[in-house]
C-alpha cells in the first residue's frame, strides 16, 4: 500500500478528512497514532504503521487500522498533528511542545521518504479556530458531530493568543515546506465548509483515485455550525482588534 499522511495543526478538520478519504474503498486511514505511544517509540510506530506492521501502536488504533484494511486498499495513511500554543521564548522553534511531539524527528522522517503523500489542513479564520480550540475545552468535546451548546461562553485570553497564533502560522508555513520534498496538497477548513464534495474530489484526485464520496447523512455536523464566533467569546471585540492590529485575524496561505 502507498502511504499518506493528515497534518497540520489541531482543530482544523482532520478528523472530517480521515473519514471522508477512508470511506473511499481504497484508502484505509488511520486516527491518530502517536497518540498513546510513548515518547521514544513514537516515530517508530508510525514508520512500521506505514509499512503495514500495527504491534507498536495502541491497541485501539492497532484494531481500528487493520479492520480497515481490505483486499482492495491500495493506500494506507494515519494523522499527525502539531500543537500551537504559547508556551515558547524568543521564537516558535524552540517550544517544548514540539519536543513531545517529535516535530523535527517526524520532518526529517517524512521528507526520507518522498513517496509519503501529504495532506496538509490549515485553517485561515483565526478567530474561529480561536473559539473552536478554548469552546472544546470548555465543555470537553473535541470530536466531529457534537454540537457546541449555545450558551456556553469563554474569555480567551489575548496576550496568550497573540503568541499561540505566530506559532499556529509558523507551524503551517514549515509544514508546507514539504511540497518540496514530497508530493502536497493543501486543504482549507473553511474550503470544506462551503464545499466538501469538491475538496473531497480533489484530495481523491491527489492520490489517483476516482472519486467515492460518503452519504450525505453520514457526514458529522461541524461543532459549532450556525452558532456566530461572537456568540461564544465573551471579549470578542477586544480580541478581534488585538488580533487585527497584530495582522493575525486571518492567516495568509497560499496553496
Amino acid at each position: 500500500m502507498k502511504p499518506f499522511v493528515i497534518t497540520g495543526t489541531q482543530r482544523t478538520g482532520s478528523s472530517t478528512i480521515s473519514r471522508l478519504l477512508g470511506y473511499h474503498e481504497s484508502v484505509a486511514c488511520g486516527w491518530e497514532w502517536p497518540h498513546q505511544v510513548s515518547w521514544l517509540r513514537r516515530v517508530e510506530a508510525c514508520r512500521r504503521g506505514l509499512r503495514g506492521d500495527f504491534l507498536l501502536l495502541w491497541h485501539r488504533h492497532r484494531d481500528q487500522i487493520t479492520a480497515a484494511i481490505s483486499a482492495k486498499s491500495a493506500w494506507i495513511g494515519y494523522k499527525s498533528l502539531f500543537r500551537a500554543n504559547d508556551k515558547w521564548l524568543v521564537t516558535p522553534s524552540a517550544a517544548a511542545s514540539l519536543f513531545m511531539d517529535r516535530y523535527y524527528e517526524t520532518l526529517r522522517w517524512w521528507r526520507s521518504e518522498p513517496e509519503i503523500h501529504v495532506v496538509h489542513l490549515v485553517r485561515t479564520d483565526n478567530l474561529a479556530w480561536l473559539r473552536s480550540k478554548f469552546v472544546a475545552r470548555e465543555v470537553g468535546s473535541f470530536a466531529a458531530g457534537h454540537s457546541y451548546p449555545e450558551d456556553v461562553s469563554v474569555h480567551i485570553p489575548i496576550r496568550a493568543s497573540l503568541r499561540r497564533l505566530k506559532m499556529k502560522l509558523w507551524l503551517d508555513t514549515k509544514l508546507s515546506e514539504l511540497k518540496r520534498t514530497n508530493p502536497y496538497h493543501v486543504i482549507r477548513y473553511e474550503d470544506l465548509l462551503t464545499d466538501m464534495k469538491g475538496v473531497t474530489s480533489d484530495v481523491q484526485q491527489f492520490l489517483g483515485l476516482e472519486p467515492q464520496f460518503m452519504p450525505n447523512e453520514q457526514v458529522r455536523k461541524r461543532q459549532s455550525a450556525g452558532i456566530p464566533v461572537e456568540q461564544h467569546i465573551r471579549n470578542y471585540e477586544a480580541l478581534r482588534a488585538a488580533l487585527e492590529r497584530a495582522a493575525l485575524l486571518n492567516a495568509p496561505f497560499e496553496k
